[in-house]
């Protein structure tokens, strides 16, 4: 399909940061805080992602935010606007999903399997294109040689039937 798979990295080691220095110091607000702007971080970027990489027609309809800690990503995965994780609030109103390493992997190793198979299924489709030609040209000299089959045994039927006349003629002339 030639579409672009949009993969936007981030860091957001700032944010990240403040929130293991806040844990590592107790700090409940620091953690809160930190937590926030890791919120307003991914939500902010999510948007630009969203808007500058999904093009109907030219990329998937679905963009990646990879983020290259899977400790940031898991704390990612827990925040909460409202009552709504904020990956999912993310995916449904700019159709960006979150991704460390690991599943980053997993989901390029996924697609280009899904391609291969795509692949596989087209040449496929092709060989049996391919076999239904042959059956159809064997199929037609089939035809033709039961065609020619029949005009010999015409042909051998008058061949012998002029025989026939020959000899009554020579009978007759004898």
């Amino acid at each position: 399909n030639n579409l672009f798979l949009p993969i936007d990295s981030k860091n957001p080691t700032t944010d990240y940061r403040a929130y293991q220095e806040a844990i590592e110091k107790g700090d409940s607000k620091a953690v809160k805080d930190s937590k926030s702007a890791l919120r307003k971080f991914v939500e902010k970027e999510s948007a630009k992602i969203s808007s500058k990489y999904i093009v109907k027609g030219k990329s998937t309809d679905i963009a990646y935010m990879y983020i290259p800690s899977e400790n940031c990503v898991s704390l990612i995965y827990g925040l909460e606007k409202g009552n709504e994780l904020i990956p999912e609030r993310i995916f449904s109103d700019h159709k960006v999903m979150i991704v460390g390493p690991n599943m980053l992997a997993t989901l390029l190793t996924q697609l280009l399997h899904n391609q291969e198979r795509i692949n596989i299924s087209k040449k496929a489709e092709n060989i049996m294109e391919q076999v239904k030609s042959i059956e159809n040209a064997f199929l037609q000299i089939k035809n033709r040689q039961r065609i020619t089959k029949s005009n010999l045994n015409d042909l051998k039927t008058s061949l012998n039937n002029q025989d026939d006349n020959i000899e009554d003629l020579e009978e007759t002339i004898e």
